[in-house]
């Protein structure tokens, strides 16, 4: 009984053991850290664009790095020719959201284009610039 009772003590001490190894391995944001919000990429180039073929999808995933949440206040574009979607729910830290532009090229003359979608977050006043161009084309 005593060799029954010591085996299942030290069982559970292992166990306690790999829990706190476990959780001391994953990573944890810094809350000591500012709020970083990172584009994984800020300009996209479209190539040729036939106007005809209608309407293209855009999309800008971004990540909060830093300690702090990070909401984006407004996303804008330069033109009507664009329709935004992204999430006004708060960013914490590690997670990762995506800003989806639709962009209609009916109404582009021939030739090279380029559009800006402004970023606003609560983390400053002015906004990051994104972009994407291309080169407009009929069939």
């Amino acid at each position: 009984m005593f060799f029954k009772m010591m085996k299942t003590l030290n069982y559970l001490f292992l166990s306690l053991c790999l829990l706190l190894m476990t959780a001391s391995c994953s990573k944890k944001p810094d809350s000591s850290l500012p709020a970083k919000l990172v584009y994984e990429q800020t300009d996209q180039d479209l190539g040729s664009v036939i106007i005809e073929d209608g309407t293209r999808v855009v999309k800008y995933t971004i990540r909060n790095d830093g300690g702090h949440y990070i909401y984006l206040a407004d996303v804008v574009s330069s033109c009507d020719c664009t329709k935004l979607d992204f999430s006004r729910d708060n960013l914490w830290a590690g997670e990762k959201t995506t800003i989806k532009v639709t962009f209609d090229p009916k109404d582009l003359p021939e030739g090279d284009f380029e559009r800006m979608i402004g970023v606003y977050t609560n983390m400053k006043q002015r906004p990051d610039t994104l972009y994407f161009h291309g080169v407009a084309k009929h069939k």
